[in-house]
């Protein structure tokens, strides 16, 4: 989800603006963040000291491919693919931060003399993992500098600026790849609010035979607690807060040479990205190139649900405001105010006419009525032969005692990313046990109560959890679901949105659909293929509502400090004096002139 302010790659409407969350005001900041809580003007209808952004929030991004194995500095160990669970947010921590690759130092080293050899490095405490979920040591934000000769943007010196990437990473299972599946994110705003992230939960089972993290009943039904981000770990770091802006979602397939493809190649790989080049294969996962020249690859969305709470007490954090341009956010007047920034011109584009490009009603290729918003992603042909290799994942369809289940065991690690505040040293992440029936749960806890693992050798070993709260889990029941299956299906009673009808005749410079058939839309519904409800804001905006304001309750203020009352109160009363001694003279003058009888 991105903020309102800001438009998906156009650089000019995101620049100081991505990813800012920010609203207090430091002049040392101030450049950076173009909209600032520094600014008295409140131009093209924006409050006045109030900081802005363009805010970033990442349901989910698949890291694709085949690592062959865990990641390093991962913990739980995770490997590829994976999603990706962030935030991203500015301004970022500057200095000392954590090195890409590595999990946060925490500690720090000393010598038997007493002299520090490593210093700990700065990143957000109080964050939240559970099941099969690592924080991500391989992005941990990104600069931006100062802008170089012919770049879409301008920044200087003084203007470049850190933003953090907050966030975790989900491993994903083959089951991931076949069937639907609900990812969950909870979004309370503002001061005091909370991200929270919810999955569904798997085991994953090593070579071993050893289980990881599992949560849940570990088979894709229950959901896990996989992330949680709250807002006081943003304030006491750098005093971002969790992002309260006005937000459209984004979904799209895109692919980049810096995204989800090898972390590392040998020194004699060229790096190249070619498919067509053999000697370009070293820079690609294996099967990738394979992939792409069949053809078959789709991104398959069932359905997108948006709930908001109308009860601001029944949440933490700010209210959950509705539309593009709310009155404590409002958006509409500074898009309008800076128009070329959410257009492209030629040569760079063609298409955009205004900042806004209106949504097409009906007009998709179609071949039956199920093509136009009634589904029909089931049937999108895609290449069903990708497997995980190196390691195995339990059968789903099986029983955890049958073959193919493996012994559980929690895989405990240090976490770099959660301080113990005895000893100031990492101590494993809040988590709950993954036994797989409450029996041998109980068998395993010793004296008052404490939780016991149990090796291979039937030897107990103490809990590394003892002690630690565990996190929010779901209410749902965690009994076993074997009569349930597993696979999730779009429903089969789902009415048309739309039509498929044939193409009108095809004007003089027009094209035919390919199919000579094209989507018409059933009333309220709009888009290509009728996928989009056709529904606006119930309430005006902020835009709307100025316009019955007059001039002068639109007027800004002088912006008056102590010093300027002190000056001013100086000069009025000088005047006030001069004016008093004035009037005493004149009177004084008056009297000696008068004649005497």
């Amino acid at each position: 989800m991105l903020g309102n302010l800001g438009r998906a790659t156009y650089e000019s409407s995101t620049n100081m603006l991505w990813p800012w969350s920010y609203d207090a005001c430091d002049r040392t900041k101030q450049q950076s963040q173009s909209i600032s809580a520094c600014n008295e003007a409140h131009h093209y209808g924006m409050n006045r000291r109030q900081g802005r952004g363009a805010t970033e929030i990442d349901l989910l991004e698949l890291m694709g491919g085949d690592s062959n194995g865990a990641l390093d500095a991962t913990y739980p160990p995770i490997s590829l693919p994976y999603a990706d669970l962030t935030l991203q947010v500015a301004p970022g921590i500057p200095d000392n931060r954590p090195q890409s690759g590595s999990q946060p130092v925490r500690t720090i080293d000393r010598t038997h003399s007493g002299y520090a050899t490593s210093a700990a490095e700065v990143w957000y405490d109080n964050l939240t993992v559970a099941g099969n979920t690592s924080l991500n040591p391989f992005f941990y934000g990104t600069y931006l500098g100062e802008t170089k000769k012919n770049e879409p943007v301008t920044r200087s010196k003084k203007q470049a600026f850190q933003a953090d990437a907050v966030g975790a990473m989900k491993q994903l299972v083959p089951e991931h790849f076949r069937t639907p599946h609900t990812f969950r994110l909870e979004w309370q705003p503002g001061r005091g609010g909370r991200l929270d992230w919810f999955t569904k939960s798997y085991k994953k089972v090593d070579e071993n035979g050893t289980t990881f993290h599992m949560e849940g009943d570990g088979k894709g039904q229950d959901w896990e607690h996989s992330l949680s981000i709250p807002d006081f770990a943003l304030d006491d770091v750098m005093g971002s807060k969790i992002p309260e802006e006005p937000s459209y979602i984004i979904l799209n397939t895109a692919i980049s040479s810096t995204w989800a493809f090898p972390y590392s190649v040998p020194d004699w790989c060229p790096k190249c990205y070619d498919c067509h080049d053999p000697k370009c294969a070293c820079s690609f996962n294996p099967g990738f190139c394979a992939m792409m020249k069949t053809g078959k690859v789709a991104l398959k969305i069932d359905s997108v649900r948006v709930y908001q709470s109308k009860d601001d007490s029944a949440h933490d954090g700010g209210p959950h405001t509705v539309g593009c341009d709310p009155v404590d956010f409002p958006t509409r007047e500074y898009i309008k105010g800076y128009e070329y920034k959410y257009m492209r011109s030629a040569p760079f584009g063609y298409d955009d006419k205004r900042p806004l490009r209106s949504v097409k009603n009906g007009g998709g290729t179609c071949r039956i009525d199920d093509e136009c918003g009634g589904g029909g992603a089931e049937n999108v042909d895609v290449d069903k032969e990708w497997e995980l290799t190196g390691e195995d994942v339990q059968d789903l369809d099986k029983d955890d005692k049958t073959a193919g289940g493996g012994t559980v065991k929690e895989f405990q690690n240090p976490m770099a990313h959660q301080k113990d505040e005895k000893a100031g040293q990492p101590r494993p992440k809040k988590r709950r046990l993954g036994t797989d029936d409450a029996a041998k749960d109980d068998a395993t806890k010793g004296e008052k109560g404490a939780a016991k693992n149990v090796t291979d050798g039937g030897e107990e070993e103490d809990d590394p959890t003892e002690g630690l709260e565990k996190p929010p889990v779901s209410e749902e029941s965690l009994k076993d679901n074997d009569d349930v299956d597993t696979k999730v299906y779009s429903n089969p009673d789902r009415k048309p949105k739309g039509r498929c009808v044939d193409a009108p005749t095809a004007g003089l410079f027009g094209l035919p659909t390919a199919t000579g058939k094209q989507c018409k839309c059933n009333k309220g519904y709009t888009g290509p293929h009728c996928l989009t409800i056709d529904k606006f804001d119930d309430e005006p905006g902020a835009y709307d509502l100025k316009k019955v304001t007059t001039l002068f309750e639109d007027w800004v203020g002088p912006y008056l400090t102590k010093f300027h009352v002190i000056i001013g109160g100086l000069l009025l009363g000088a005047f006030s004096i001069t004016l008093v001694v004035i009037g005493f003279r004149r009177g004084r003058d008056r009297g000696m002139e008068m004649p005497l009888r």
